[in-house]
């Protein structure tokens, strides 16, 4: 069975449900801004969203004969192309509890998804980013020092001493930081994606209340959990594609299928996987079902993909190489 087969499959049976109205007042987020819902005349509706004072709002328009779909488009101004919001056309979902709206361009790829929300802005952005970076790693220190660390909701544990972290936040956004309050990391740290893990810098606060990087050389983490891949967290709640080369986007979206047990027929994925102890590859791909959250992130990465890394803002690093 084809892998765009088996995603194809849970898509139908999620927009297969009988779609539900958007009522006025309800919350949607994007991955990024928190929208509000306004139902206007003709069954028209606005996506409203306030951000560091920019507005940004989206119009809603149902397409006839087609319950649960929209045409939708950017109607705010905005400093992004506005060919990017062209026919562009969003369904309403229901899976697993989850309650969403997918939003598919003229060549039916999933480009962005709102989920329905009753959390606070920055509750559901913490019960998102926390994931990305819990875990347990070893460390390579710029003076060739090794460690082992694991990161936990709320404490950092080196060579098996622990601390607690805060993480620094910007109008309810994180940083890409922890502030670590005693133990041999004691310090603020900005962490940077590698495909293995994170480049790691020591960093401080400066008079505008951002993190200056204060050394160049990182400190590298390389993911050492042998009961979960390091991107285990996309089977656990919606990401954010953006930053990732092409590269690694296809290494997350098939990791996705590994964690259950998907057989590959690519050579380079084969060897990659059943390397990793956690990988028990199936007798039959056909019986694999993915979650909702995990049909989203395929799509959400395949669309991705789709573009070149020249004309995206990739922010992986290599393993140990800071980018220019």
């Amino acid at each position: 069975m084809k892998r765009l087969s088996l995603l194809a499959a849970g898509l139908l049976a999620a927009m297969g449900l009988q779609a539900q109205s958007i009522p006025s007042g309800s919350s949607w987020f994007d991955g990024f801004n928190m929208y509000e819902a306004t139902r206007e005349s003709g069954g028209k509706i606005q996506f409203y969203s306030m951000n560091e004072g920019e507005e940004t709002i989206y119009e809603l328009t149902p397409v006839s004969g087609k319950s649960g779909q929209w045409n939708i488009v950017l109607v705010s101004d905005s400093p992004v192309d506005p060919g990017d919001y062209m026919d562009l056309t969003a369904k309403y979902l229901q899976q697993d509890g989850i309650t969403a709206l997918a939003v598919y361009n003229k060549n039916n790829r999933l480009t962005d998804l709102f989920e329905k929300t009753d959390k606070h802005l920055e509750d559901i952005v913490f019960e998102r980013w926390r994931p990305t970076i819990m875990g347990t790693y070893s460390c390579k220190a710029p003076d060739g020092r090794e460690s082992s660390i694991t990161i936990g909701a709320k404490t950092v544990t080196v060579n098996g001493v622990s601390a607690r972290y805060e993480v620094p936040t910007l109008n309810g956004y994180p940083f890409d930081v922890l502030d670590v309050k005693d133990g041999p990391w004691k310090g603020c740290w900005h962490f940077v994606k590698t495909a293995e893990g994170f480049n790691v810098y020591k960093s401080e606060l400066n008079e505008y209340s951002f993190y200056d990087e204060v050394d160049d050389r990182p400190w590298v983490l390389t993911w050492a959990d042998p009961d979960k891949g390091r991107w285990d967290y996309a089977s656990q709640v919606l990401i954010k594609t953006g930053g990732l080369s092409k590269e690694t986007l296809r290494v997350v979206r098939n990791s996705i299928l590994a964690k259950h047990g998907y057989v590959f027929n690519s050579p380079d994925l084969k060897q990659l996987f059943e390397s990793q102890l956690w990988y028990e590859p199936v007798d039959d791909n056909a019986s694999i079902k993915l979650s909702f959250i995990e049909q989203m992130n395929v799509a959400l990465i395949q669309a991705e993909e789709a573009g070149n890394d020249a004309d995206r803002w990739v922010t992986e690093e290599k393993p140990g190489i800071k980018r220019d």
